[in-house]
């Protein structure tokens, strides 16, 4: 949610550019970290532990 307010408000006012490297590095680190929290949650949940909701 921040990243989608933040962002366009930071490149409309011109303190971050879009097209330097440092952005772009910044994009793929924080890119590759959220990848490997998903990757980290999908190895550690078993399916044994998914509840289900419904039952008959």
């Amino acid at each position: 949610m921040g990243a989608m307010i933040g962002l366009p408000v930071a490149v409309g006012t011109g303190a971050v550019r879009i097209g330097s490297w440092v952005f772009c590095l910044y994009q793929a680190a924080a890119s590759a970290l959220l990848w490997g929290a998903v990757l980290a949650i999908l190895v550690t949940t078993k399916k044994e532990s998914v509840v289900l909701s419904a039952k008959k």
